[in-house]
């Protein structure tokens, strides 16, 4: 009986553990899955929500979030569908419509390891990316946006997301 409860306890607090070792990706706690920052377009302490992103997120409850590791801090959504409907909106403002998805993507990254990523969203969305972002369907902007909350969480090896976090 003792082992049998031992071994119950084990399997009921092991995930726990595991779970306080490894915290949850800043873009998770965020419910933000294309990390927006408002500090690509806000410089002002005064008002950290730009103009920009006052019109972007017309209707989507977000308040300022955490910083991430580069300094850029990020906005908090209050659901993981707001963040998703948030990246959606910027995609289709005027730094990112009428790039094709590779161009997008390299826009983003802004690093070395563009080509990494535009392949993985690729790979992981059957998407062409010679495709420009205006002309996305709503479904193919999840998928690029499920991709890329992967990416920039560091999940990619792991492979898919988790559906609570998606």
């Amino acid at each position: 009986m003792k082992t049998w409860t031992l071994l119950c306890l084990f399997f009921v607090t092991a995930p726990i553990a595991e779970a306080r070792r490894r915290p949850e990706p800043l873009l998770i706690r965020m419910l933000n899955p294309c990390a927006l920052s408002h500090g690509y377009w806000s410089s002002s302490s005064k008002n950290p929500m730009s103009a920009f992103w006052v019109s972007v997120l017309k209707g989507i409850p977000a308040v300022i979030g955490d910083r991430d590791a580069r300094g850029n801090t990020l906005i908090k959504f209050n659901r993981w569908s707001d963040g998703v409907e948030a990246c959606r909106r910027f995609y289709l403002g005027s730094h990112y419509a009428d790039l094709p998805i590779t161009d997008a993507i390299r826009r983003w990254d802004g690093g070395a390891t563009w080509q990494k990523y535009a392949a993985y969203v690729s790979k992981r969305t059957g998407l062409r990316m010679e495709t420009k972002i205006r002309l996305l369907t709503v479904k193919d902007h999840r998928k690029l946006i499920e991709a890329q909350a992967e990416w920039e969480a560091g999940r990619v090896k792991r492979g898919r997301m988790r559906n609570a976090e998606l």
